[in-house]
């Protein structure tokens, strides 16, 4: 029999719930909150800590604290419950929202902004690379799109994609990928929706 890491063994047991509850942890390092939660980029459980130790300060009592942590705890644990994840809070929350969502914002503001050309240019871009995307690895995350599925798409454009009439890609349509590409990731960056133009 094969020895698994608690890591692992938490994250595959708990893998369709994406939570631990919070439970309360005391040892000789103080008192913590402790829970564990999935990040969305590993897709695997991580444990997260809140230290209680100024808290503790403030009450006459552990008795008295113990009440109040629990009423934090119930919280916590009821927020985790209705699909609350810290991840997707504060300054890079954008990077977890889903490559689905950033593609319509993105049409939208462009239909706004661009001649229906460039629109219909940028909205065929956008399809065929979410529809590509979606088959690959469903409900991804912006930020999750690495430069090696960006490599792959475009040799699926190049290898398996057909111009208009049937023919192979010309070297204008798959520039046209490219500079499509570079627009909508400009955007992403722009927005913060990604770090790099992949």
């Amino acid at each position: 029999m094969s020895v698994q890491s608690p890591r692992l063994a938490v994250s595959s047991a708990y893998s369709a719930a994406n939570y631990l509850p919070a439970v309360l942890k005391t040892n000789q390092s103080g008192w913590i909150i402790e829970y564990y939660v999935e990040n969305p980029q590993t897709q695997i459980l991580a444990r997260k800590m809140i230290r209680l130790q100024r808290l503790l300060k403030r009450y006459p009592s552990k008795m008295e604290a113990r009440k109040h942590i629990n009423n934090i705890i119930v919280a916590l644990n009821m927020k985790l419950s209705t699909g609350w994840n810290p991840y997707f809070m504060g300054e890079n929350s954008r990077l977890y929202t889903p490559l689905k969502t950033v593609a319509e914002k993105y049409l939208e503001e462009s239909k706004r902004n661009t001649r229906p050309d460039t629109y219909r240019s940028y909205s065929s871009f956008v399809n065929i690379f979410c529809e590509w995307i979606e088959k690959v690895s469903t409900n991804i995350y912006s930020s999750m799109v690495t430069h090696a599925l960006v490599a792959k798409f475009m040799d699926y454009v190049y290898n398996e994609r057909k111009g208009r009439k049937g023919e192979s890609m010309s070297n204008k349509t798959y520039n046209n990928y490219i500079k499509n590409g570079s627009a909508f990731y400009s955007w992403m960056i722009d927005k913060c929706f990604c770090k790099e133009n992949h």
